[in-house]
């Protein structure tokens, strides 16, 4: 935050500063990307990913995180500048239309369900079709779609994993099989961390 520029962090083990750092011990941090948030001159707090494995952050993802800072900069300024409900109304929408683009320009699924089980999906990124074949669209609240896609043989213990994790609001993470529409067998790695509002309430998994 000190020199207002990007943190890149590919290995934490390596990093003076981060190696010891509560926070990445804590959570199990192995990789580290944060981008500052500075509004009328004065940093706010970051942006951040993380990653649990080390891992080279590519100019690509430094550019893709730097500009979703810049929306949430901008969001933020807008908080502070305007003052007609109606402009902010319409530039909010704007902003959320820049930010849904900039989502689905990322190479994973990004997800959004709701905090309580079986866990509805509420938001789920395009590339789900590449990924199984299934549109975004016939995602959405879908009450049987993990009983659809995830493999029988993993099925028991990921919803069993699901509940817990609900129950403790801990991060979900898990590596299990999906079936395509076409009947095909994908691995796949799914981290989900559950957001919570200012009064503590769950609001939602994003993943």
């Amino acid at each position: 935050l000190v020199t207002r520029q990007p943190l890149v962090i590919p290995d934490t083990r390596r990093d003076l500063l981060a190696r010891d750092n509560e926070f990445t011990l804590a959570l199990g941090l192995a990789a580290y990307l944060s981008v500052p948030l500075i509004v009328a001159g004065q940093v706010l707090g970051s942006l951040c990913v993380a990653d649990r494995h080390p891992r080279d952050w590519t100019a690509e993802q430094v550019a893709t995180l730097t500009g979703l800072a810049g929306q949430v900069m901008a969001e933020v300024q807008l908080q502070v500048d305007v003052a007609s409900r109606g402009e902010l109304e319409r530039r909010l929408a704007d902003l959320e239309t820049s930010y849904q683009a900039l989502l689905e320009r990322l190479p994973g699924v990004v997800y959004t369900l709701s905090p309580e089980g079986p866990n509805p999906v509420i938001h789920i990124s395009p590339q789900i079709e590449t990924l199984l074949g299934e549109p975004a669209a016939d995602c959405i609240s879908d009450p049987a779609l993990w009983d659809r896609l995830v493999h029988l043989d993993d099925a028991e213990w990921v919803a069993a994993e699901c509940e817990r994790t609900n129950q403790t609001g801990e991060p979900f993470v898990a590596e299990y099989r999906m079936r395509t529409r076409a009947g095909q067998v994908r691995w796949v790695r799914d981290e989900a961390v559950l957001v919570r509002g200012g009064d503590g309430r769950p609001l939602l998994w994003q993943g």
